[in-house]
């Protein structure tokens, strides 16, 4: 199955777009009609990737633990002074 990488002009895009995810400003589509479609709307740059030099790159997400949440400390109501 061929697929092609569509390059936005903002290089710093993270999202969503076309059902595809960007990273970066490049987005991987397995619709080449798709990406076409949107590229030739929009002037976006399409890069065709060759089957034998591709490869899959796996980002590793980690999960961090919850923090627990300190506990607010109330203030204590100042004693009446002398007089008052």
């Amino acid at each position: 199955m061929a697929k092609v990488e569509m390059h936005v002009p903002n290089k710093q895009y993270d999202g969503y777009y076309g059902g595809v995810r960007f990273h970066k400003g490049v987005g991987v589509f397995e619709d080449v009609e798709l990406a076409k479609e949107l590229a030739g709307r929009y002037g976006y740059e399409i890069v065709e990737i060759k089957e034998e030099n591709a490869e899959v790159e796996v980002e590793e997400v980690k999960e961090e633990a919850e923090k627990p949440v300190p506990k607010k400390r109330t203030r204590k109501k100042a004693a009446p002074k002398a007089g008052e």
